[in-house]
């Protein structure tokens, strides 16, 4: 530890290797091993150490101050569905010295937040019971609670009280995924937290995310995403902020009005084929 090409090393793992971990986490790596080559070097074990000018580097990817905070208004980046299997399966990255490691997925919360709309907490929070069919063959996601912050239980939506929630339907892709597995939480967290923590999933997405080289998707991007091809796909904007779980219609418009270009278009389409083929009104004698 002693000459600069060690230093170099730690720089790597702080700066590089650790670069999907949020600032805090790495601060406290830097914080470890710098007090120990300190304690070392006052218990005489070594001469010295070229540790302690090692800085943190500009731009690194830290958590927001609030998880799933979905309801700001603004643009959005698309990814492929290829990408988000790779985000649920995980990646062999490759850092900037050349190293490969491996990078935990988030597991089946990005299914459900890109093909349902869930928020990240919802989805980290379902298990498989919460999944039911309706006599007449419906499959549905009976969505009443969500991961706790520390992954231990399941807590209250945002913005409901303890047993409200709503319902969202399930798609025969993920209906499928999810038959195999176990009767337990879809995704549960390391460590024996029951259910895998925002913080966690936020590590595991931005490390990913940035070893697949793409920039300004985060955890709630996958939500948008669906909620803006919905309308694209002709879903009315009322029925879009039942499933997505907004009190307010109006909120779902603030953020989504951006995902309906061609309203206008639209409009006069249906307005031609309603009227079009109308017969002549005959002029009424005054």
């Amino acid at each position: 530890m002693a000459t600069a090409a060690a230093a170099a090393e730690v720089a790597e793992l702080i700066n590089v290797t650790m670069a999907g971990k949020s600032i805090t986490r790495r601060q406290v790596a830097r914080m470890i091993i710098t007090g120990t080559m300190d304690a070392a070097v006052s218990a005489d074990k070594i001469g010295r150490h070229k540790l302690a000018g090692i800085s943190l580097t500009e731009g690194t990817r830290t958590a927001p101050a609030r998880d799933d905070d979905d309801e700001q208004p603004g643009g959005f980046v698309f990814i492929t569905d290829a990408h988000v299997a790779v985000l649920a399966a995980g990646i062999t990255g490759r850092t900037g010295g050349g190293r490969t490691r491996p990078m935990a997925g988030v597991g089946m919360a990005v299914w459900l937040q890109r093909t349902m709309g869930l928020r990240v907490r919802e989805a980290l929070g379902v298990e498989k019971a919460d999944l039911r069919t309706r006599k007449n063959g419906e499959r549905y996601l009976r969505l009443r609670s969500q991961a706790s912050r520390d992954g231990r239980t399941r807590v209250p939506l945002k913005h409901r009280k303890e047993g409200e929630g709503r319902n969202v339907p399930v798609p025969d892709y993920v209906w499928d995924m999810v038959a195999a597995m176990q009767d337990s939480p879809l995704c549960p967290g390391p460590r024996g937290n029951r259910y895998m923590t925002y913080s966690t999933a936020w590590d595991r997405f931005t490390a990913i995310t940035a070893a697949l080289g793409i920039a300004g998707y985060t955890t709630h991007s996958l939500r948008h995403q669906f909620a803006s091809e919905c309308l694209d796909d002709g879903m009315n904007i009322v029925d879009l902020s039942t499933v997505l779980g907004h009190a307010d219609p109006s909120v779902t418009l603030r953020i989504y009005v951006h995902a309906m270009p061609d309203a206008e278009a639209r409009t006069r389409a249906m307005m031609n084929a309603r009227w079009t083929a109308r017969p002549a009104l005959t002029a009424v004698a005054a």
